[in-house]
């Protein structure tokens, strides 16, 4: 995962980068509405760095710098460019995608019918976009935020005393960004209190935005939510613990907790906030319209540790017994890698008997 991704990681609590992600194609899980084929992750995917969610398309970055796009594709949305680059980060808007290429500058491509793919120029070496419905974000490596796009509710008038920005959030019709002293700003579209941003939030490290509420995190760590609760978006679960990213979009907010697990609440009716079984552990999130995206993490592989239960213990030892002899390529009981599991193996796995696995 690129660190400036578009989902908001939180401030300095932000450790869920890894270096390679694994698992069924590319490591990607996605579940909720599907009638575009968005959470249908292409197969063969390569290792993926990152996922965004658009309102009915996924689009995905490959540790490599290329992007990947599947779902509806009405407005060429999903049509990923051949000449982008090596790309560091993507975001999903309604009918377009947006891509921050290595060298600061930003790419849009699918419907443009509010200019939402004209990207302005002067914009500076930008190091953050996020996008949602029609309009785009872009913040600088000066901590300048600039908008795009639909601006019937002001969503794209950007204030000018906003101080150093270091995130920006895109909602439905509204935006949001946090400055280096943790000071919350809303601006756009308040039919739902959505940009009220309420008076004792006190001192933030994210933030997020759905199409009518918006999201922080504070400095201890507590969610806050405020707009509409229409389908509970507003009902922060009590049980949080701490977490490392929160994300939004559409009627719901996900969290990844500092185990790696992965909580949602609000609007269900599609499934988007039912976890799917085996998910844990999770390196980092996004939320589409109503589906819910998850990029796997992968563990650092661990000598002896042959059940994989990131243990070196006597469930390793009974599984080597049980491979003793001859051994078959790749079997993780053969230590040594000499086709065989025999004393040499159990040799190396006493040596390497209570020794932590690497997290």
């Amino acid at each position: 995962m690129n660190a400036l991704h578009t989902t908001v990681a939180i401030g300095s609590l932000a450790t869920l980068c890894a270096a390679t992600h694994a698992g069924v194609e590319g490591g990607i899980r996605c579940w909720g509405y599907n009638v575009s084929g968005q959470c249908n992750v292409p197969s063969g995917l390569p290792l993926m760095a990152w996922v965004e969610g658009g309102a009915n398309h996924t689009i995905a970055l490959q540790n490599n710098g290329v992007v990947r796009a599947w779902g509806l594709n009405t407005y060429g949305q999903s049509n990923v460019p051949t000449n982008l680059g090596v790309v560091v980060d993507v975001a999903g808007g309604f009918g377009h995608s947006v891509a921050l290429i290595s060298n600061g500058t930003v790419r849009c491509w699918g419907l443009n019918d509010f200019g939402q793919c004209a990207v302005p120029s002067g914009l500076g070496v930008v190091g953050w976009i996020s996008t949602s419905l029609d309009h785009t974000l872009s913040l600088n490596t000066s901590g300048v935020v600039r908008a795009w796009g639909a601006n019937l509710d002001g969503q794209c008038n950007v204030p000018t005393n906003l101080g150093t920005v270091t995130r920006i959030a895109a909602g439905g019709y509204h935006s949001v960004s946090l400055n280096t002293a943790g000071t919350v700003r809303c601006w756009g579209l308040n039919d739902a209190g959505q940009t009220v941003v309420p008076s004792n939030l006190g001192p933030c490290v994210g933030i997020a935005a759905g199409y009518y509420h918006t999201a922080a995190v504070q400095s201890n760590g507590n969610v806050r939510c405020w707009g509409d609760n229409g389908y509970g978006q507003l009902n922060v679960p009590t049980n949080l613990g701490p977490i490392i990213q929160i994300a939004s979009d559409g009627y719901h907010t996900v969290v990844l907790t500092s185990t790696y697990g992965v909580k949602c609440w609000g609007r269900n009716t599609y499934g988007q906030c039912t976890l799917p079984t085996g998910l844990d552990p999770v390196d980092g999130l996004a939320v589409g319209g109503n589906h819910t995206t998850a990029l796997l993490r992968v563990f650092p592989p661990c000598a002896g540790d042959i059940n994989d239960d990131r243990a070196i213990d006597g469930a390793d030892l009974g599984a080597m017994l049980t491979n003793w002899g001859t051994a078959t390529a790749g079997e993780p009981s053969d230590m040594n890698n000499d086709g065989k599991v025999d004393g040499a193996d159990l040799g190396a796995l006493l040596t390497r008997w209570g020794v932590p696995c690497p997290p």
